[in-house]
């Protein structure tokens, strides 16, 4: 019997999601042992190795550069190791890093502050990174419900507060409804072509659309099951609903690491699909990502101008943020050669990374107004923040104008690169909308900011205690920095982005 010979990229591409699950396990380990008034040297374990396996993944970018000046497939072609896995295992494991460190001061003295609520942050961040690199649908599948499973306990694991169980509830009921029509989508599919390999789904679904065959019927409704499934999954209009609810009732910080690591795994996933799998099936779904980007920015933007949560309005910034997303995935569609697909995919990462750190950066605000004792979750809470605790105010007012997309932070390219990839492609109207929205969307963020300069505190029981902790300062102070500098300096963070998709398989 012959053994498969494991080459460098069988090792390169599964690091990442090996070396996370061996964190967890490890984590699950130690928690057993440790007693429970260390529990968050658990976390501080989780960070410190999350930080040490970026370090071990930036190694293995360099040593796949230097050493082999090429990206590749492992594992039988079935998991790649190309530029879209290395830049998204990057943004999955800083996005990670960011949870774990404002989460161990968020549960400090919470009953639910246990062990396993880092591990499932860990495991949650494998199944992401699996999703990344997926060259097969059931390699996609195996991610999705990895990452899946894991949130849908961290959103309920506030026990003893009735709004995380409804959370996780909620999200659990609709998730499982989301993923039986992503499989059976993936099965239609299936039958079509014979394989669930993307390159093999790229040349059979060719040959059904440029070919008179019977089977276009079953196709058609494949791809469109598995677009009501990721649909769920980065909450688009009308599959939007359960967001709201999950991200008011899960802790603070999982609310934050859903909105960006979970969307863009999603997204990731997406891309790769639409480059590798569905090339020559563009056209049968830009009707449909069209309308959903439409809907998307509108039902987000709009809802979100009524909310009194902050929470909440964020959650509905999010759906909106993931309007635009599919602004860029519709360009992506409507390209006609690899280059303008190319140039709508670099904006989509730009942009994921530029949403990562303004979005967890006023989670980690949000955060910090939780241990002042000054509340945080309604808009109420900010009254007066500039003078009380102005380098609050001022770190919020950075996430909160980089949102609204105002030169020059990070939000206003994300959103430029995104708009212009659609005028690019000639989808003037849906430019034109997407830029409406935008504006819309400066009403609620901006409403924000004037509840923290403009109006006086209020009256409150006790005094609102000042506790500056280290980490979430750190936190805090890294996606604000981060925010500045890829508005400052885009075309170096650009660059990066368009050298690792030109090594696309």
């Amino acid at each position: 019997m012959n053994l498969p010979q494991l080459s460098f990229y069988d090792f390169a591409g599964v690091f990442t999601p090996a070396a996370l699950v061996a964190l967890a396990v490890a984590g699950l380990i130690a928690d057993v042992y440790l007693p429970r008034a260390y529990v968050r040297w658990v976390g501080r374990f989780a960070l410190v190795g999350t930080l040490l396996i970026l370090v071990m993944q930036v190694i293995l970018h360099i040593a796949r550069i230097n050493w082999r000046h090429d990206m590749h497939l492992g594992f039988s072609d079935l998991f790649a190791f190309d530029g879209i896995s290395v830049f998204f295992n990057y943004l999955f494991l800083i996005a990670a890093g960011l949870t774990i460190g404002m989460s161990i001061p968020h549960l400090e003295g919470k009953e639910y502050h246990r062990g396993e609520y880092y591990v499932l942050i860990l495991l949650a961040t494998a199944g992401m990174c699996l999703m990344a690199g997926a060259m097969d649908l059931v390699i996609l599948f195996l991610g999705l419900e990895t990452m899946s499973i894991a949130v849908y306990v961290l959103a309920g694991l506030d026990r003893k507060n009735p709004k995380s169980n409804e959370a996780a509830l909620k999200y659990l009921l609709l998730g499982a409804f989301a993923t039986g029509f992503l499989l059976f989508g993936m099965a239609l599919l299936y039958g079509v072509a014979g394989s669930t390999h993307y390159p093999v789904l790229k040349d059979h679904l060719s040959y059904i659309i440029e070919n008179p065959d019977p089977r276009r019927i079953m196709l058609l409704a494949g791809l469109g099951l598995v677009l009501v499934g990721f649909a769920f999954k980065v909450a688009a209009a009308p599959f939007h609903m359960w967001a709201p609810d999950v991200y008011e009732g899960a802790p603070t910080p999982i609310t934050g690491f859903m909105a960006t690591g979970v969307k863009a795994a999603a997204f990731a996933a997406l891309l790769r699909l639409f480059l590798v799998a569905f090339q020559g099936e563009w056209t049968l779904t830009y009707n449909v990502l069209y309308v959903l980007a439409v809907l998307t920015m509108t039902v987000g933007n709009l809802v979100a101008l009524a909310q009194q949560n902050l929470k909440r309005l964020l959650a509905y910034s999010s759906i909106a943020h993931a309007g635009y997303l599919l602004v860029g995935i519709t360009a992506l569609v409507a390209s006609p050669d690899g280059a303008s697909a190319y140039t709508a995919s670099h904006a989509i990462m730009y942009y994921l990374l530029a949403y990562l750190f303004m979005n967890l950066g006023a989670f980690a605000v949000i955060v910090a107004m939780g241990r002042d004792r000054r509340g945080g979750d309604y808009l109420d809470d900010y009254a007066g923040l500039s003078r009380s605790r102005p380098d609050l105010a001022v770190l919020m007012t950075i996430f909160l104008l980089s949102m609204t997309g105002v030169p020059p932070l990070a939000g206003f390219l994300g959103k430029f690169y995104l708009f212009q990839a659609a005028v690019h492609n000639r989808l003037y109207i849906l430019a034109v909308i997407a830029v409406l929205n935008s504006v819309v969307s400066a009403y609620y963020y901006l409403r924000v900011i004037v509840i923290m300069y403009m109006q006086p505190e209020p009256a409150r029981l006790q005094p609102a205690m000042l506790d500056r902790n280290p980490t979430l300062s750190l936190v805090s102070l890294v996606a604000a920095t981060m925010t500045v500098v890829l508005g400052l300096f885009p075309s170096r963070f650009l660059g990066i982005v368009i050298s690792v998709l030109q090594q696309v398989v």
